[in-house]
């Protein structure tokens, strides 16, 4: 029979109980080393944007008005649109504040490449020559191109081959993205650029200086509801589609690997496509 001496017993549970609290105490000194590494910025590249922005509490979004996706409204000069809504999700999720500066298209991807801004956050079609220069992410969204012309002309313009032609002059945005491709797209037509915003350009199609504007296929309802003198060019069967989204600089990896990341969780989620829908829906009166 095994007999167990009272004091050895009680030398027992004393050291049972000192293990524990040793084990306890280990606990905690894990505890927080491990949360001490979570907040040595995940291993973040100090350098890298996303680890400057979240230090500096600020991210600064370059942007080019475009109605529906990030513009000045008239009536309160507020920033609005899908994309002005997104980048006030991206800071929230970021739990930083935003600077917005303004630039013309033609001048954005240099000002981007100078450092004045962090991160491009209007609509941007891609084009070849642009992602020589800007690092591109997502895309957010895409789109198809429908050109506009004067209704007075609708007769003359059935389908977009019409327009390939010695006889007719676009009329873009310099340094646009539809400069570019309306180069590619329609070789034989002349071409005029105009500097400034969207309706600086079409104003020569208005006046019949030109014959053509051409413009991404959402935003060409909204400047038709907008403008009486308006009409489209076989609206139903959009040309060009391309990617459109927000740019970076090169040479960034987690910058890049972060925004893809979360450009695809709103996009998967369906937030993008609500915000389409929403704002579409309010300018064209169908809300």
């Amino acid at each position: 029979m095994v007999t167990t001496n009272k004091r050895d017993l009680l030398k027992g549970i004393a050291l049972a109980a000192g293990g524990a609290t040793a084990l306890a105490v280990t606990g905690v000194m894990g505890s927080t080393a491990a949360k001490a590494q979570n907040l040595d910025n995940g291993g973040l590249d100090p350098n890298s944007m996303l680890a400057r922005v979240r230090a500096n509490g600020k991210l600064t979004v370059g942007f080019g008005q475009t109605t529906l996706w990030l513009y000045r409204d008239l009536k309160t000069g507020e920033l609005s649109g899908v994309y002005k809504d997104l980048l006030d999700d991206l800071a929230r999720d970021l739990e930083v504040e935003l600077e917005f500066k303004e630039v013309d298209f033609a001048t954005s991807t240099v000002a981007l490449r100078n450092g004045e801004y962090d991160l491009f956050g209007a609509s941007l079609s891609y084009t070849a020559a642009r992602a020589l220069v800007v690092d591109f992410v997502g895309p957010v969204w895409s789109k198809g191109k429908i050109p506009i012309i004067h209704k007075d002309n609708a007769d003359r313009f059935k389908t977009a081959a019409d327009l390939n032609s010695p006889d007719v002059t676009f009329s873009q945005g310099a340094g646009s993205a539809e400069e570019a491709r309306v180069r590619q797209l329609f070789p034989l037509a002349n071409l005029i650029s105009t500097s400034g915003q969207v309706n600086l350009a079409m104003e020569p199609v208005r006046a019949k200086r030109a014959d053509v504007f051409l413009a991404g296929d959402i935003d060409t309802f909204i400047i038709q509801k907008q403008n009486d003198w308006v009409a489209l060019v076989d609206s139903e069967h959009p040309i060009d589609r391309q990617p459109n989204t927000w740019a970076i600089r090169y040479g960034d990896t987690s910058w890049k690997s972060y925004l893809e990341t979360w450009i695809k969780a709103a996009t998967i989620n369906g937030r993008v496509q609500r915000l389409v829908d929403q704002y579409v829906g309010e300018v064209l009166g169908q809300s």
